[in-house]
C-alpha cells in the first residue's frame, strides 16, 4: 500500500466523522506497492453517508493532504454491486 500512516489517518478521520462504522477500502494503483503515481481510489461502504457528502469528504482530504486526484465510490452495505464487491474482496481495508 502506498499511503503513509498520516494519509491513512486523515482519510479515516474525514470519513468516520460522518459514520464511525463505515468501511474504507483502498483500491487501484495506490493499493499496489509496485505501481507508480496514481490517484487515491477509495470505496466507502456506509449506510449513513450519502452521495452529497462526498464533496465534503473530498474537500477535507484536499485541505489536509493537498489537492490531488481522489476518487470516492460509495456503496450501501446491503447493496454492493459487482464492482464494489470485487473492490471489497481485492482492495486493502483501512
Amino acid at each position: 500500500m502506498r499511503l503513509s500512516e498520516f494519509e491513512q489517518q486523515v482519510i479515516k478521520q474525514s470519513i468516520y466523522v460522518l459514520d464511525e462504522h463505515a468501511k474504507i477500502v483502498l483500491f487501484g494503483s495506490r493499493a499496489n506497492d509496485k505501481a507508480r503515481g496514481g490517484d487515491i481510489d477509495l470505496l466507502i461502504i456506509s449506510d449513513s453517508i450519502e452521495h452529497h457528502h462526498l464533496g465534503q469528504i473530498r474537500w477535507q482530504l484536499w485541505e489536509k493532504l493537498g489537492e490531488q486526484k481522489i476518487d470516492l465510490v460509495l456503496s450501501k452495505r446491503q447493496l454492493l454491486n459487482t464492482f464494489a464487491q470485487l473492490v471489497f474482496e481485492q482492495g486493502i481495508t483501512l
